[in-house]
């Protein structure tokens, strides 16, 4: 039986076997740590692989790791620290 941190692992290994242009992942990092969650997403875009996330928390390594962040709820807008992003505020 494998823990869900190791089976988040095993996932992200599968993208880089398969080697999509496009990635759909839904919490990806959610169960490993900041430093893990990191490598594991920069071994994905050091790939080329393009990520479109979702998740339930605000979470900064995967904020840091797209160029557009969109947060579902209120439609103001704002524009994020990302050059040339934009951030749909909830």
């Amino acid at each position: 039986m494998l823990s869900p941190g190791e089976l988040q692992r095993l996932s992200i290994a599968r993208v880089l076997y398969h080697q999509p242009r496009l990635a759909l992942l839904d919490e990806p990092i959610s169960a490993v740590s900041a430093s893990v969650g990191c490598t594991l997403l920069r071994a994905l875009r050091e790939a080329g692989i393009s990520l479109v996330t979702f998740g339930q928390e605000d979470c900064a390594v995967l904020r840091n790791m797209h160029d557009i962040v969109v947060t579902l709820g209120d439609t103001r807008t704002k524009q994020s620290s990302a050059a040339g992003s934009v951030q749909v505020c909830g």
